[in-house]
């Protein structure tokens, strides 16, 4: 089996073709060097160079052996660059910070991710928008994934869209949109009223009025107190509905027909932050994501 570092040095001989500048090249001694290219020669069963003139020259064999050699060692470092990778992947961990709710784009992302890359751990919390924009500025968080409209633009971030999603009304099972079970329209929505609290904040925010809103209902409400003001038909919620499917459970969820009311979900990165090798594939499959679902 051919000795690599021989291998090499043999190839520093074919540059300079000489045994002495090689030799000072390798910082080492002339007669070592030249017991290296015997051993490749006994391996290789060949001559590798034509020592009868005063110029150094290969033979054939020597020829073959400079290209498939040079070959060789460019493979080997291919090799040695990919168990690298895979080694500093095997240790990588992604955070990904987001708000409340369910987001197909990141389910499918997540689920490519674990199939191309099982080695990279993702992690996805679940945190308040303020909280959210602090972790992604002390670079606690690698990704955050929000509502458009919950995020301040900054130029600090990338802000790249995932998905659009359609809003929902929350009403109590026996609310009379629950019993029509079917679409309703925003306007309808407009003559019930409309719940928000501290857990919940106002989607709605440049689509109603704000004299709507001049007396609004239970503003620093908690989750549950919500629910049970849903529950006693004091009012409806409206939602996005990856927000709405992932909480209030037991209450009923009725799609608002109107089409231009959608909430964007976006994707949110720092723009200076040194991207890691996990980071940059996350990446490259949110886009692959994104081309597959272009029309």
């Amino acid at each position: 089996m051919l000795n690599l570092e021989y291998l090499e040095h043999f190839l520093i001989t074919t540059k300079y073709m000489s045994f002495t500048v090689a030799a000072e090249k390798l910082f080492m001694n002339q007669s070592t060097l030249s017991r290296q290219i015997s051993a490749l020669e006994e391996e290789c069963r060949a001559a590798l160079f034509d020592r009868t003139g005063r110029m150094l020259r290969l033979t054939d064999a020597g020829l073959k052996l400079q290209e498939e050699g040079a070959a060789l060692l460019s493979l080997q470092g291919q090799v040695v660059n990919s168990v690298r990778a895979v080694a500093s992947l095997a240790s990588s961990k992604l955070n990904i910070y987001t708000v409340p709710g369910y987001f197909p784009s990141l389910d499918c992302i997540y689920e490519r991710m674990y199939r191309l890359y099982p080695n990279i751990e993702l992690s996805v919390y679940h945190l308040k928008m303020m909280e959210l924009s602090a972790s992604l500025s002390n670079d606690t968080a690698d990704f955050g994934i929000t509502y458009e409209t919950h995020f301040q633009k900054d130029p600090q971030f990338v802000i790249q869209p995932l998905e659009t999603e359609p809003f929902v009304v929350i009403c109590s099972p026996d609310h009379p949109f629950s019993a029509r079970n079917e679409a309703v329209t925003f306007e309808e929505c407009l003559h019930e009223t409309i719940l928000f609290g501290a857990d919940f904040p106002l989607f709605l925010k440049g689509k109603i009025s704000s004299d709507f809103f001049k007396y609004p209902a239970c503003p620093e409400s908690t989750l549950e107190s919500l629910r049970y003001l849903v529950l006693m038909n004091a009012g409806i919620i409206i939602l996005p509905s990856g927000s709405a499917n992932s909480c209030l459970p037991g209450l009923s969820r009725v799609p608002i027909r109107d089409q231009d009311l959608r909430h964007r979900v976006v994707l949110i990165y720092k723009r200076d932050k040194s991207l890691s090798t996990a980071c940059q594939l996350f990446l490259n499959e949110v886009k692959n994501y994104l081309l597959e679902q272009e029309p």
